[in-house]
């Protein structure tokens, strides 16, 4: 397996990851933030193998006093 193979199985692989924020469970799509039951139907289209926590700018601004 040369360098270039291992690029594309890791550009593969993070393409699968999906962020879910930790607190209201909304899911990054891109730049949004959608909330979950939207993000099921489209699960069906592409099943997604990761979840990785994170922080949407709602909950960050709610949270803490350095909202985006």
């Amino acid at each position: 397996m040369d360098e270039q193979d291992t690029a594309a199985d890791h550009t593969r692989r993070s393409a699968q990851v999906v962020v879910r924020c930790a607190w209201c469970r909304r899911i990054r799509v891109g730049d949004d933030w959608r909330e979950p039951a939207d993000f099921e139907a489209m699960r069906l289209l592409e099943p997604v193998k990761r979840f990785s926590d994170g922080i949407c700018p709602s909950c960050l601004a709610h949270y803490t006093d350095h909202g985006i």
